[in-house]
């Protein structure tokens, strides 16, 4: 439990390893007429789970810190930026990061091509709008993935260039990043970042879900949060009265 909390893990996911585990063992016990130990242990309370997504500074930290990461060759550091900002800027999933071909990065128009989103049949394909900062990235990107030699069509590659980038290496590369910023980031917390700076900067949900490749509001709406003080400035900017 104590290591499920290190790592960032929902109260509700912690609960529910919990109450698995707690299943087991009385399934074992009844097989073999033992005392479940667990049966009178108090499970973590499911709680309440914290928003998950980073302030506009947690998020710069974090770019500041892979586009500087002295630990990592130029290349890599190159690589790993626009990695971190196809998943901050765009929204994009992890899976849908790694499935990018050099194709669908269109640096001429302006726009990266989601094929496979999540859902039933490989999901909805989306196209998404790629802001300048995102654009610089994966250009910087894009030139270095030109000269690889390898007949991988995927855009991001691993660390010696020949073969596509790892699901392994990037949930390693976010572990470090983690580590040395002391900010917990993950795929899923870019992506929850990205839809709350769409609300923050006042993308309509109907714009705002057709860039997070959801098909419902109501899926939106678990990815929106409210930064702490947003409210109050905005009650101080927008709510007067002509009281005088």
């Amino acid at each position: 439990v104590g290591a499920m909390h290190e790592q960032g893990l929902a109260r509700s996911t912690v609960s529910n390893y919990w109450r698995g585990v707690r299943l087991l063992f009385a399934r074992v016990a009844d097989d073999h007429g033992m005392l479940n130990p667990l049966e009178y242990v108090r499970a973590p309370h499911p709680g309440v789970t914290p928003p998950r997504f980073l302030t506009p500074q947690a998020a710069e930290t974090v770019m500041r810190f892979v586009r500087n990461d002295t630990s990592a060759r130029p290349a890599l550091r190159t690589r790993n930026a626009a990695l971190f900002a196809v998943m901050l800027l765009a929204g994009l999933r992890r899976a849908e990061a790694l499935g990018l071909l050099v194709e669908d990065v269109d640096l001429d128009a302006g726009v990266i091509r989601v094929r496979y989103g999540k859902g039933r049949h490989g999901g909805k394909p989306r196209t998404v709008p790629m802001t300048p900062q995102l654009t610089t990235l994966c250009t910087a990107y894009g030139r270095l993935r030109a000269r690889a030699v390898t007949a991988v069509p995927a855009f991001f590659l691993g660390s010696r260039g020949r073969t596509a980038l790892s699901e392994s290496t990037v949930m390693r590369l976010f572990r470090r990043v983690s580590r040395r910023t002391g900010i917990h980031v993950s795929p899923h917390r870019l992506r929850h970042t990205f839809c709350t700076l769409l609300s923050v900067s006042g993308v309509s949900d109907r714009l705002a879900r057709e860039a997070m490749g959801h098909a419902d509001y109501t899926t939106l709406q678990r990815y929106q949060h409210v930064y702490e003080g947003e409210l109050a400035a905005e009650l101080s900017a927008k709510l007067r009265l002509d009281l005088d």
